[in-house]
């Protein structure tokens, strides 16, 4: 029998359980990452309006190498004096060894940060109508608390579950 990992609590679970014995949730529910753009090193915002980049873009993963996957839902967070979501994806693979298409290249400000293959995943975009800025979300009760509140510094931040739904909500409403 094959096994997984309870998205919940961590706990290992057949893939044919429809519940973690552990915590009695269900084991594979969404798993949701924040992926943060810094404007001061990537232009996030003029490469999520680039028609050669389209709807699919690269995203570096330097944090949960092991724990994000294809089939995961991502956001888009720029960070900064405009911090907020931009954009939500769906990750098409798994962590590789990839290039960044040509396009993508073109919005690093400092070159180095451009060079090469790296651990990336490949995301389909959907690019929001009008950002749901940090004001709003850290204003929002049961978001206070996010990872990237908390330690604001990196790439890669992991979303709850019942934050994934209060931010889902605020989308629809925002847009």
């Amino acid at each position: 029998m094959e096994t997984m990992k309870c998205n919940s609590c961590g706990e290992t679970v057949l893939s044919t359980d429809k519940f973690c014995k552990q915590c009695g949730k269900s084991p594979i529910s969404e798993r949701v990452w924040i992926f943060q753009a810094d404007p001061l090193r990537y232009e996030i915002i003029k490469a999520l309006k680039d028609d050669e980049i389209g709807d699919e873009m690269h995203w570096s993963v330097n944090q949960y190498k092991q724990e994000i996957k294809k089939g995961d839902t991502g956001i888009i967070w720029q960070s900064g004096e405009k911090a907020g979501i931009y954009a939500i994806t769906k990750i098409l693979t798994d962590p590789t060894v990839m290039e960044e298409s040509d396009a993508e290249k073109e919005y690093w400000l400092d070159p180095k940060d451009e060079e090469g293959a790296k651990l990336r995943v490949k995301m389909k975009i959907t690019k929001l109508r009008s950002p749901l800025l940090k004001e709003k979300i850290k204003s929002t009760n049961g978001l206070q608390d996010m990872s990237i509140f908390r330690s604001p510094r990196g790439t890669n931040f992991p979303v709850k579950p019942d934050e994934w739904n209060i931010i889902r909500d605020l989308i629809i409403w925002n847009q």
